[in-house]
């Protein structure tokens, strides 16, 4: 069930609802063409059969080197979305105008990626730094929203509205999920169950005012 598309431009939007949510994908580069299907998506024995929605980016030709930037966007409670456009400044730089704000972003591929952002009590311009890993360490016992680490993390959360992010190592590979509390070797996440994990890394996030 493959649908194939020509994008006009390098800026395309795919979105995906259902009752209660969405969810939007911005892609910001070039591709000659735009593919979603459905496809398998069993991650184990309990959800045999499962079946996910795929957009691929194809680009055609030979000896090529591809990087795709993408902004993913989830919808709020109420099924709306809060991104209202985003403009290139430079290749590797973007602005991304909200109903809230705007937020400029700059992708180093290397080590990590800076976003500018105005505090909203202050008015004050901050950057936020997002690269490599503050810390890492095996994963003693997953629970629900919790990973029990075998070693202490030893690291404390950022303000608010600086969102704190670890790398779960699972069977199926890496996946990232929010953090909402440290203590002591006990990682507490939000919004997502944990998968049974035998690594943990907790992303190098850095607020400058």
């Amino acid at each position: 069930d493959v649908r194939e598309a020509e994008p006009k431009d390098a800026e395309w939007q795919a979105v995906w609802r259902e009752p209660g949510r969405a969810y939007r994908l911005w892609l910001l580069s070039n591709c000659d063409r735009v593919e979603a299907s459905n496809g398998p998506g069993q991650r184990g024995l309990d959800d045999g059969g499962r079946r996910v929605r795929y957009v691929d980016a194809v680009r055609e030709g030979e000896d090529l080197e591809s990087t795709f930037i993408a902004v993913h966007e989830p919808s709020d409670p109420s099924g709306e979305f809060v991104v209202e456009r985003i403009e290139q400044l430079t290749p590797d730089a973007f602005v991304i105008h909200t109903s809230w704000g705007e937020y400029t972003l700059s992708v180093n591929f290397e080590n990590a990626f800076t976003v500018l952002r105005e505090d909203s009590d202050t008015g004050d311009i901050g950057s936020l730094v997002v690269g490599g890993t503050a810390w890492s360490g095996a994963v003693q016992r997953v629970d629900d929203y919790t990973l029990r680490a075998e070693e202490e993390v030893g690291l404390e959360l950022h303000a608010k509205g600086v969102q704190a992010y670890a790398r779960v190592h699972t069977s199926m590979g890496w996946t990232g999920f929010p953090i909402e509390s440290i203590e002591g070797n006990l990682i507490r996440f939000k919004r997502f169950p944990i998968p049974d994990a035998d690594r943990v890394e907790i992303l190098s996030v850095e607020y400058h005012k």
